[in-house]
This record gives structure tokens, C-alpha cells and sequence, in this order.
């Protein structure tokens, strides 16, 4: 039945998966997992021999691992339950796909290894996250506290922070085989609200709700009277729910619905955390560009570090993604990134200021920084050119 509804909706790749699955299975006694972009597969004896905790703790290392392309085929890991878990990866590479991937299990008791250099051991980390930095470490540990208490959630901060990617990983790490479904705020039309309150009294897993603060006024008060039925219903056993906002955007009108959300994690934005762009540019990267073949020079970096990020993670990946299209190997230097990376100003600008900011940067970049060489370019006065450089937060750029 798995393998028929596979073959109707699934692409080749997640036919390449199942079909490897299946033979890890057939030709061995133990514990077999097999992970895909949106699919985790466990056989019986991984559920009849692994606790729920358990489960949750191989499967978040198990997909880290595969996503990182770990140098080793075998990773060791502490389990919950106290035993020991020895991970033997397989990717099942397709077209540099990663993260696909079928994985054997060996579990026994914690005991000296015996004149063997012992297999790396995975760090704790949430799947499909990257950053240590201590603000974003503190949001994601108050986010799985409230996940672990059962509590319902509201989860602020701006626009690209990572809210929703944050408490998708708590989710996949506590609780992966359960549902996890996502409705929108702000695509919210004729019938959103109908959606909505189904799956607070009839559904199970986890529940998103994103953008409330785009609700109008009714709107917000008829969200919450659904969420005390379903509270009244009983539902916080088996539903947890998460909202986000943008705090910036949060109105009075939101008090009475965030009351019914005890938990509340403040999502920091990237600007609070820049020390994580030595860990989330290259697992972006990672994800970007294929085998680990792209890196980013100590130079582009520090350009990196300077800029302000008002559009968070989001804007980071953008940015990199815009990179990768014009440079697939080697190195990315300061010149290759674009000239948004260049400013250092949080303010939003007009598309038409957006415009000449780009081309002060380019004409800056091509005449390696000479600020008055740029400005003839251009056809500007050297007022103009100081002027434009001081209102967009410019940093001139220093090449050659």
C-alpha cells in the first residue's frame, strides 16, 4: 500500500528511498530508519525496541548527520533511556540531494571501547538548525521547555527571524511521527476561520498558526472563542498549538487570544546573534550548493558581519542563494555578494532608492572604493555621492 501511493504522488527520489529502505530491512535483523526531505520511515523493530524518547533523539541526529554529509559512516549517541545508540549512515545520493539517507542501529550498554578509536559522537542540536549563539540558544531552549510542558505557544519576533523553522525542529525532535500542519494568517480568506477551528477540535499533532497579527479585530475574537472550545474540549492533550507574530505589528486587540498561549518565546533577530553567521553561512551553503564545493573567503565574511539583517535569516539565505547562481566553486569573495550586503542602515528602502543604492555600491566595487572615480561613473557630484553613502549606510568597499 506505501510502495503503491509512493509510486502515484512521489517523485523518482523518494521511489530511490523506499526502494532502499526496503532492502536495508529485508537483509537486516536490527533497526532500520530511512530519512527523505518530507518523510521518516521506521521499521517495527525500531518501534518495538526504541521508547517515543528515544525515537526522537535518534531521528533529530540521524538527519543532521545525513544533511552534513558527516566524513564518518558511523556516529555514537547517548539515548535517554541510558543505552548507547551506534548510527551506521548510508546517503542515498541523487543529483547531490542531501539528507536523504538510510540509517542501521546498534544498541547496547554504555562500556569502555576496547583499543578502538571511538566514533564521533553527534552534537545535541534541534534538526535542521544552525547557530550556538547564547540568544538563539535561549530561544530554543525555552521553546522545547514549553513543547515538553504541553504548553500552547506564542512565538514573537520579526519578520525572517525563524519562528516557524524553530518550532517545526522542536516538534520533529520531540514528537517526529505526529501530524504538523501550518495555516496562514495573512492568506486568511472566506472560510480560513472554518479551517481553523477544525483543526483545533478535530485535529492532533502540532498546529501552526502564522501572521495573527495581520487578523482584523473580529477576526482575533473569533480565533480565540475556537481556541477556548477546544481547550474546553479538552484538546491540550493531544493538540499543541503555536502562534506567530511579528512583535513589532502586536496590537491590544491580541492580549485576549496570547492569554490562552501561556508558553512565549522571543525569537531574536539575526543582528542580536551575528556570531551564528560563522554557522549559518555555511550550512546555508551546505544546503545551497552541492558537495561542500562553495565556501565563504574570511573577507566576504566580514562584510557578512557588518551588515544589519533587517530581513533576518530569510534575508541571509536570499542573499546566498543570489550568490550561488553566478559562483558554484571556490571561494566567495566580497565583490560576489550583492550590494545590500554593503550597507549597514536598518531602514527599508523605496525600490527607487534600492535602486540607486545598488548602483553606488556596483560603481564603488568597480572602482575599487575610490569614492570620487565612482561618482564621475556615475555622473554625481562628490557631495552627492558622500551624501548617498552616508543616508543608505554604505560601506565602502575596499577591493584589490
Amino acid at each position: 500500500m506505501l510502495s503503491q501511493a509512493l509510486a502515484t504522488e512521489s517523485s523518482s527520489r523518494d521511489l530511490r528511498l523506499l526502494q532502499e529502505y526496503q532492502r536495508a530491512c529485508k537483509h537486516s535483523g536490527g533497526i532500520v530508519l530511512a530519512f527523505g526531505s518530507d518523510v521518516v520511515m521506521l521499521n517495527d523493530h525500531a518501534r518495538k525496541a526504541l521508547s517515543p524518547g528515544d525515537q526522537a533523539v535518534l531521528i533529530s541526529h540521524a538527519t543532521e548527520a545525513l544533511a552534513r554529509r558527516e566524513s564518518s559512516n558511523c556516529v555514537t549517541l547517548d539515548l535517554p533511556s541510558g543505552a548507547v545508540a551506534r548510527m551506521f549512515l548510508r546517503a542515498v545520493d541523487e543529483e547531490g540531494a542531501a539528507g536523504d539517507g538510510v540509517v542501521h542501529v546498534k544498541i547496547g550498554a554504555p562500556a569502555p571501547m576496547a583499543a578502538e578509536v571511538p566514533a564521533p559522537r553527534s552534537p545535541m542540536s534541534l534538526p535542521g538548525l544552525g547557530g550556538s549563539g547564547a540568544m538563539w540558544r535561549r530561544a530554543c531552549r525555552t521553546a522545547e521547555e514549553s513543547y515538553e510542558r504541553g504548553e500552547w505557544l506564542t512565538l514573537e519576533g520579526e519578520s525572517g527571524v525563524g519562528k516557524l523553522t524553530l518550532v517545526r525542529a522542536v516538534h520533529q525532535r520531540r514528537n517526529p511521527a505526529a501530524p504538523f500542519h501550518v495555516l496562514d494568517a495573512a492568506a486568511a480568506g472566506q472560510g480560513w476561520l472554518a479551517q481553523v477551528r477544525g483543526e483545533l477540535l478535530d485535529g492532533a499533532g502540532m498546529l501552526v498558526i502564522r501572521h495573527v497579527d495581520v487578523l482584523n479585530a473580529q477576526q482575533v475574537r473569533a480565533l480565540a472563542s475556537a481556541m477556548q472550545e477546544a481547550k474546553a474540549a479538552g484538546k491540550e492533550a493531544s493538540l499543541r498549538v503555536a502562534v506567530t507574530l511579528d512583535r513589532d505589528q502586536a496590537r491590544a486587540d491580541l492580549t485576549g487570544l496570547l492569554r490562552l498561549l501561556p508558553g512565549t518565546v522571543e525569537v531574536p533577530p539575526l543582528r542580536h546573534h551575528n556570531e551564528d553567521l560563522y554557522e549559518l553561512v555555511p550550512f546555508f551553503l551546505g544546503k545551497l550548493s552541492q558537495h561542500g564545493r562553495l565556501r565563504c573567503s574570511a573577507a566576504a565574511m566580514q562584510v557578512l558581519l557588518r551588515h544589519s539583517w533587517p530581513g533576518n535569516a530569510t534575508q541571509l539565505w536570499r542573499v546566498l542563494k543570489q550568490v550561488v547562481q553566478h559562483r558554484r566553486a571556490g571561494e566567495i569573495m566580497p565583490q560576489d555578494l550583492p550590494p545590500e550586503c554593503w550597507t549597514v542602515s536598518r531602514r527599508v528602502l523605496s525600490p527607487l532608492e534600492s535602486i540607486e543604492r545598488d548602483a553606488i555600491v556596483q560603481s564603488l566595487l568597480d572602482n575599487g572604493g575610490n569614492k570620487l572615480r565612482a561618482a564621475r561613473c556615475l555622473g554625481m557630484s562628490r557631495a552627492t555621492i558622500y551624501r548617498r553613502i552616508h543616508d543608505f549606510g554604505i560601506v565602502t568597499p575596499q577591493v584589490g
